[in-house]
């Protein structure tokens, strides 16, 4: 009987590789979707525990606004939010409206007219989501970043280069199994709901410069830039150039399977075109009196006079430094740089 059997797969080897073939997709497709049902009913049931919390009485819901990109990572953004993020943060007892933006520059606009009561902000995307909401805020709130700082930001994973999530997170930057992009995206919407993970980043910030002429007709020198009213920020880095455009058309080349990657950089990212630029920075400062005083968080202490050293406190006096009486001549005085590179990356 087993001889029968194999000579007759023998016989017909097409159709029973074919057959091996399809025997073993359908095997390994229904254990992901097995430990990714586990996985969401794992932290589903954690979700539930916030969401069955009792509030005081007359004591608001926690509101959280999303702001969701479908067109991230190849528009697969809206159909990850919805099987891996929506379902926790519904069941954690939140109010949680989503804000699905139409195009670029959509995000910013949302939220720099953001009016109502807001407890924190979900970005649904990527890198380049996160920047547009960042930017929105900021200038919502006037460029104040005291005042932003009091609006907590969470970030789910969902585009296609995820630097700032990877920094927080730790996420790979590449999650090509179906439980893997699970686990990593259903990770951090739980990290929102239990803001278990909170820590504030420094903002890039980016201001376009109008280059003006003098009488004579030359460049006018870098104190004589006049800035830009519209600024945009950046998380963690801003990075243009050749090699940041050959990225972009890596999708081009999907006929290339696993060389994509590789060939893409090869047909775009060797020209010999160099970006030339002209870096205007300031040195860092340690604080001083003039960039202290800018800051609303900040309370400066009045100078104090001569006889008060000799007066006797019953509290002990806390030690602490006095900007106002720190003078740093070269606190926000721009200094000239000419660049000139292939690929540019500024890093905060």
């Amino acid at each position: 009987m087993v001889l029968k059997i194999l000579t007759t797969l023998r016989n017909n080897w097409k159709k029973t590789v074919f057959g091996g073939v399809v025997v073993a997709y359908g095997t390994n497709y229904v254990i992901n979707r097995i430990e990714c049902n586990n996985l969401m009913t794992a932290y589903c049931q954690r979700a539930v525990q916030y969401g069955e919390q009792p509030i005081g009485s007359g004591a608001p819901l926690r509101k959280i606004i999303v702001i969701l990109n479908p067109a991230a990572d190849k528009r697969s953004a809206k159909k990850n939010f919805e099987k891996y993020c929506a379902p926790i943060l519904h069941l954690s007892g939140a109010l949680v409206d989503v804000k699905v933006t139409k195009g670029e520059g959509d995000a910013r606009k949302l939220v720099e007219s953001l009016k109502e009561r807001v407890d924190a902000i979900v970005i649904a995307g990527g890198d380049g989501t996160i920047s547009e909401v960042v930017t929105g805020l900021l200038r919502g709130f006037d460029h104040d970043c005291s005042m932003a700082r009091r609006l907590p930001i969470g970030i789910l994973p969902l585009g296609r280069n995820n630097h700032i999530a990877r920094a927080i997170y730790g996420d790979p930057s590449d999650r090509d199994g179906q439980v893997e992009t699970a686990e990593a995206l259903a990770r951090a919407t739980m990290t929102v709901v239990e803001q278990a993970r909170s820590s504030e980043m420094n903002a890039l910030c980016v201001q376009v410069l109008q280059q003006t002429e003098t009488e004579d007709g030359s460049e006018a020198e870098p104190s004589s830039l006049v800035p830009d009213s519209n600024k945009f920020y950046a998380l963690h880095s801003i990075e243009w150039g050749n090699l940041k455009n050959a990225q972009t058309k890596r999708d081009k080349y999907w006929y290339l399977g696993p060389l994509k990657p590789y060939l893409t950089y090869a047909f775009n990212g060797l020209s010999l075109d160099q970006v030339k630029a002209r870096v205007l920075y300031s040195a860092p400062c340690s604080g001083c009196k003039q960039c202290y005083t800018k800051r609303s968080d900040v309370r400066i202490e009045p100078k104090k006079q001569w006889f008060e050293k000799f007066v006797t406190k019953n509290t002990a006096d806390v030690k602490s430094k006095n900007y106002a009486l720190i003078e740093n001549a070269q606190c926000g005085v721009l200094n000239q740089r000419l660049v000139s590179s292939m690929d540019m990356r500024v890093t905060v």
